[in-house]
């Protein structure tokens, strides 16, 4: 987005912020704008007080935006849990991209927010893809170096293992 736009990571000022503050730090004026998971930023544009200026699938289709992460001893030593854990998550994420009423009752009853928010939040975001790709993590990877944010990441095999993922159903 920023190089889109002819500028760089270190042409903009960086505050770091938990996801559920942003939203009054932009209606209090405390910061211009933010990128966020949903959704905090479906907070903003439900309220009146912010609007969309890129969707991320825009301007990095397949974009890396959340992680399920188990510690490699847990899953070494809770084997079976770990499957199970992730055949849940999966089974989670194909009743969420049902986008319907259940799915709604159950994300305003365990997110605790209004559902405005969340009709407009699942507008904008999908669970079908919840591996983590190689070419994507790279990209994600290029992109952190090139901001300076981050100076030699793991490699792909070094940090991602899609096994207990490629097994779910």
């Amino acid at each position: 987005m920023l190089k889109n736009n002819g500028l760089s990571y270190n042409d903009i000022n960086v505050i770091e912020l938990s996801p559920p503050e942003m939203p009054a730090a932009l209606s209090e004026g405390r910061i211009s704008g933010y990128s966020v998971a949903e959704p905090f930023g479906a907070v903003s544009v439900a309220n009146g007080k912010g609007k969309v200026l890129f969707d991320s699938q825009n301007l990095w289709g397949n974009s890396v935006c959340c992680a399920l992460v188990l510690r490699n001893d847990f899953i070494q030593n809770n084997r079976s849990i770990a499957e199970k854990f992730v055949q849940e998550y999966v089974n989670a994420a194909h009743k969420a991209d049902l986008k319907d009423r259940a799915t709604l009752d159950i994300l305003t009853k365990y997110l605790r927010t209004d559902s405005r928010v969340l009709e407009l939040s699942l507008k904008w975001i999908s669970y079908k893809n919840l591996k983590l790709e190689e070419k994507d993590y790279n990209d994600l990877s290029k992109y952190l170096v090139e901001m300076g944010l981050i100076e030699n990441p793991p490699p792909y095999s070094d940090f991602v293992d899609n096994t207990l993922i490629d097994n779910a159903k």
